[in-house]
């Protein structure tokens, strides 16, 4: 579903272009950077919208935002808007320069007289030399007079050492916590659209630890969580998906789809812990049951049930006697329709099983006449209504949805696309709202058994194709 709006390149450069408005904005950005041919840049580009040019975020349709119904965007580089103003360099501070002083002189120290008896001596005849000169060289005054007695004394000034001035260089200033959650928020939308849920996630929970409601963290970082669970899952490592699965539920506690997966995981370490006490059939149980609400296999789910039928197979054929052959026919039987790449196991062991019976009597069955098998369709099932009263969610089963996406019936806009998983969701209703949906596939057709399905706000359906 397209809608037309009007799209500023620049100031200056503003074209009209019909955008899908049900396909996330990473997709529809790099359409038109590929029509347009923009050059690459760091961070990649992004949609703005509003007065205040906000930036909308790029894993969402635009049926999710509150511009699905056509208006003004504006497409510029998500680190450097071309309407941001260029930041001015300052210029770095004059280093200040010592002051030369001159240095002032110091006078030796005078040693120390030692009073020696020839020092005495010679101290001595210097005082009768001094006083006999001064009887002869006196000036004379009146004899009642008295004489002013001056001394001079020669002070030896103080060493002054002139000390360096040090100049302090300016210290690197430290960005403040708004510059580095927005930093954080770029790097890890930056992460997201590469798929590096791990990297994304580490760069959302700083922006989240900051601020809870800053623009749409909780979104954006609950569905890292969710998307690493998913792939850290394929991986095989349950236990490490579990706990993104977690995380998500933490930031998002409405979120359905990472709740489902907790419930899938807990069955297969249920199933683990099984095996590991000597449960098989109880083990087999769980994973079948699992297999059964995944829609298909689970992890390496089928692989489990398959070996373990061939151990048990073998260990009852061991036991001998006909009774016990007979059990590990049907065990093997069992394994040899399981769905794995190689049965050629369970398969030779049925021969080698049916060669140690006694051959039965063959009882002759009349042949079933052929009834025609019907055409496959889709068959829907609420699972509850735990959503959120304005939101209807799907899980399609049997098949793969690629391309399809389901829409409300008489309501334009509201509508969701499927994922690999076949999972949809779609939002916009009035609290529990009754309406009608149908699923339509990638030519634009409606899929058989999927035209005018009754739901309402808050359902969580199940369609099985068969």
């Amino acid at each position: 579903m397209t809608r037309t709006f009007r799209i500023h390149f620049s100031e200056r450069h503003v074209l009209q272009e019909d955008l899908e408005i049900d396909t996330p904005l990473y997709l529809v950005i790099s359409q038109l950077a590929q029509r347009h041919q923009l050059p690459v840049v760091e961070g990649g580009y992004g949609f703005f919208a509003g007065a205040e040019r906000r930036p909308l975020s790029r894993e969402v349709p635009l049926t999710r935002t509150p511009y699905a119904n056509g208006g003004e965007l504006y497409l510029a580089p998500v680190h450097t808007p071309w309407w941001a103003p260029i930041p001015t360099v300052a210029a770095m501070p004059t280093p200040a320069v010592p002051v030369k002083r001159t240095p002032t002189l110091s006078l030796p120290a005078r040693p120390r007289l030692s009073l020696t008896p020839q020092n005495i001596l010679l101290i001595t005849i210097g005082v009768i030399a001094i006083a006999m000169l001064g009887l002869l060289f006196w000036p004379q005054g009146t004899t009642n007079g008295t004489g002013s007695n001056q001394s001079v004394s020669i002070v030896a000034p103080s060493e002054v050492i002139a000390l360096p001035t040090a100049t302090l260089l300016p210290a690197t200033p430290t960005p403040d916590a708004a510059t580095q959650a927005r930093q954080h928020y770029q790097d890890g939308m930056t992460a997201y659209a590469a798929e590096n849920w791990s990297v994304a996630a580490e760069h959302f929970q700083e922006v989240y630890a900051y601020d809870a409601s800053y623009r749409e963290i909780a979104s954006v970082l609950s569905a890292s969580f969710y998307n690493w669970g998913i792939t850290t899952r394929d991986e095989g490592d349950i236990t490490t998906a579990l706990a993104h699965f977690q995380s998500t539920i933490k930031v998002d506690s409405n979120h359905t789809l990472a709740r489902t997966e907790i419930q899938k995981a807990n069955i297969y370490l249920d199933a683990q812990k099984k095996v590991a006490n000597g449960n098989l059939d109880g083990a087999i149980q769980r994973y079948q049951s699992l297999i059964e609400m995944n829609g298909g296999n689970y992890a390496d789910a089928t692989t489990q049930i398959y070996e373990l039928l061939l151990n048990q197979a073998e260990t009852v054929a061991q036991q001998g006697g006909d009774e016990n052959l007979q059990r590990a026919l049907e065990l093997y039987r069992a394994a040899a329709g399981v769905e794995v790449i190689d049965r050629s196991k369970a398969e030779q062991g049925v021969v080698e099983i049916q060669a140690l019976l006694p051959t039965p009597t063959p009882i002759p069955r009349p042949t079933a006449t052929p009834q025609p098998r019907p055409a496959a369709r889709l068959r829907f099932s609420v699972a509850n209504y735990n959503d959120d009263p304005g939101c209807i969610s799907i899980k399609i089963n049997g098949i793969s949805p690629a391309g399809w996406y389901f829409s409300v019936d008489g309501i334009r806009g509201v509508s969701g696309r499927f994922d690999g998983g076949g999972n949809a969701r779609a939002c916009g209703l009035a609290p529990g709202q009754e309406v009608t949906i149908s699923v339509i596939d990638g030519n634009g057709r409606v899929v058989p058994g999927g035209s005018g399905v009754p739901s309402k706000g808050s359902a969580i359906m199940i369609a099985n194709w068969n």
